[in-house]
């Protein structure tokens, strides 16, 4: 009917960008002169002269995501690392954070760690999740199907091994100020639908003989640790690097439910 607003979908935007006076300003208006609205901003890692956030981006119904990345596209400097249409609002992530620890709080205590294995998984959008004894080398608990067990526990103990505590980058960067932001911006300007860059390291399969370990790096896990318990945390997603501001949430929920669990 005329004079009826279309309407609109929320997308998630993932930017690279120059960390300077206004880069954040000129992707906003980019969106805007398609006729799309930048909802919510939430920043995830600085350093190297780059910047990495999460736009929420409400897009008219009438327009396509391709017209809107070529208009991202043409902000300089700027790169798109992923594109992610949302079902519902993302709550904030601080927010949706203690939602996990609560969660953990309220079940029965011999359930903890299975419990924050799944609201872990929810948490980072992650595929799998599970819960380490880092004494005898045993899944406590575990959400989704894991990595060969074999596999990840030699990946945490060479985390440890050089020197990286868990929780931080392979680096050992917690704020992505040393070196910069984890892995590097994807190729081209712009980007596509569902494009994903900022590769997260080699293959871990020389830390173990895990069927599929080829898969996963060190950008694609995040993890924690409970030394009150013996255990270490850790979950995963394919394809999808974890940034400072998603491992620095992980490492203090890990923080809080040690005390919980």
């Amino acid at each position: 009917m005329p004079g009826e607003v279309p309407s609109a979908q929320l997308y998630e935007v993932r930017v690279w960008l120059p960390d300077r006076p206004g880069a954040l300003g000129d992707v906003a208006g980019r969106i805007g002169s398609v006729g799309a609205d930048v909802v919510g901003i939430e920043i995830l890692e600085t350093g190297g002269g780059s910047a990495i956030d999460d736009l929420t981006v409400s897009l008219p119904a009438d327009v396509s995501v391709d017209r809107l990345l070529e208009a991202i596209g043409r902000a300089h400097g700027v790169a798109v690392e992923e594109i992610v249409c949302l079902t519902r609002p993302r709550p904030d992530a601080a927010v949706a954070a203690l939602e996990v620890v609560a969660a953990v709080a309220a079940a029965p205590a011999a359930e903890r760690l299975a419990r924050l294995c799944d609201e872990l998984r929810t948490f980072i959008d992650g595929e799998w999740a599970a819960a380490i004894d880092t004494a005898g080398a045993g899944a406590l608990a575990r959400s989704g199907q894991i990595p060969d067990l074999n596999w990840l526990v030699a990946f945490l103990r060479g985390a440890r091994h050089l020197g990286a505590p868990l929780g931080s980058d392979r680096r050992g960067n917690r704020g992505g100020d040393a070196g910069g932001p984890a892995g590097g911006p994807p190729g081209g300007q712009g980007g596509s639908r569902d494009h994903r860059g900022g590769p997260g390291g080699a293959p871990l399969d020389s830390l173990g003989d895990g069927a599929g370990s080829a898969e996963t790096t060190p950008g694609d896990i995040v993890w924690c640790e409970l030394p009150r318990h013996g255990a270490a945390v850790a979950s995963g997603r394919s394809g999808r690097v974890f940034h400072a501001r998603e491992r620095d949430l992980v490492r203090r929920i890990g923080e809080i439910v040690d005390r919980l669990v």
